[in-house]
């Protein structure tokens, strides 16, 4: 996915027995976090190609159902302000 909309600088961090983190030690250039977050924009499509699964990025902009009935704001892979919003 990644090569597919020109990002060339991610680094995922991992744990010391390989695996990989991605909550928050994810880094590449701010030009390639905003293509991430373009094709989030097209709801995972790139130039006319379906990158992402349909659904998906709907998917990921809700509130997993118990954190929604604990009142957490955080989105299942995103997050939202304290008024419901994605954050800008």
């Amino acid at each position: 996915m990644f090569d597919k909309i020109g990002i060339r600088t991610l680094v995922i961090e991992t744990d010391p027995f390989g695996n990989f983190l991605t909550q928050g030690y994810d880094l590449m250039s701010a030009r390639d976090w905003a293509r991430l977050g373009n094709l989030y924009l097209q709801d995972g499509v790139w130039n006319g190609q379906r990158i992402l699964p349909e659904g998906f990025v709907k998917f990921v902009s809700k509130v997993a159902p118990a954190w929604e009935a604990d009142k957490r704001t955080h989105l299942r892979r995103l997050l939202l302000d304290k008024r419901g919003r994605h954050g800008s």
